[in-house]
């Protein structure tokens, strides 16, 4: 997850640093208001020693600048190392970011059973982006068994913080009845919220609904309106229908 103004709002985790607890928090914060105004580099320097005397928070900063190479040069070793030891410490974040370098073996030895664990640990303490992703594995059944109802379980915890994405799996999992009996008028509202933050495909399929009148009155240049927003933010699907349509004359 890229560090951006929502490290702001994240609770400072444990630390096993010499340091109080409060300074500790407030050094964090300092290095945090550096990179918001566009100084990563000077971020770097402030968490540098602080995650290494052990603050996990600082360690996870310090491994996203590592993974994008933002301050520093750009080494994924040194990200996952600092991943690492802020996961231990159980920082959701940090487990999170550990989870996905593990799940596709980057710079690492591929391990999905591991990066379960880890996404479930994260999930669990509520992380979006984890709560995400574990459904994603739930859905494609990757490191463990395949369960459409839990899959719908994570997407709506996450869609419930406001993950766009995870809000167009929730959206299926209702159109679908992965858990109960399909419900296409709540999958519409859902997508609507998410386009509310920009997610093409809950667009496109906002799109389809209009077009063929499932959950919302049919309407087919309300469809078009959504296939048009869509692939004007660069939604490929969203192009190659409405080049279908107008080649149809529709």
């Amino acid at each position: 997850m890229t560090i951006r103004r929502l490290l702001l709002a994240a609770a400072f985790a444990a630390t096993t640093s010499a340091y109080p607890l409060a300074a500790c928090a407030q050094n964090v914060a300092a290095g945090v208001s550096l990179y918001n105004r566009g100084d990563p580099a000077a971020a770097a320097r402030i968490w540098r020693p602080l995650a290494e005397q052990g603050d996990a928070r600082a360690q996870y900063m310090l491994g996203v600048l590592y993974e994008r190479g933002e301050g520093v040069a750009q080494d994924s070793a040194t990200a996952l190392r600092f991943y690492r030891l802020a996961s231990a410490q159980g920082d959701a974040t940090a487990q999170n970011n550990l989870a996905n370098f593990l799940l596709h073996g980057e710079g690492v030895d591929k391990d999905e059973a591991e990066a379960l664990r880890l996404y479930r640990a994260s999930a669990e303490q509520g992380n979006a982006d984890a709560q995400f992703n574990l459904a994603q594995l739930y859905e494609n059944g990757v490191a463990v068994e395949a369960s459409l109802e839990t899959a719908a379980d994570w997407y709506e915890k996450a869609a419930n913080q406001d993950h766009p994405d995870a809000m167009v799996g929730y959206g299926l999992s209702l159109a679908e009845g992965w858990r109960d009996e399909p419900n296409p008028e709540d999958a519409a509202r859902v997508w609507l919220n998410a386009t509310d933050f920009g997610q093409t495909d809950a667009m496109v399929l906002l799109g389809d609904a209009y077009m063929d009148g499932r959950g919302v009155p049919k309407d087919p240049d309300g469809a078009k309106e959504w296939y048009a927003r869509a692939a004007a933010a660069g939604n490929l699907l969203a192009a190659q229908y409405l080049a279908g349509l107008e080649a149809a004359g529709r």
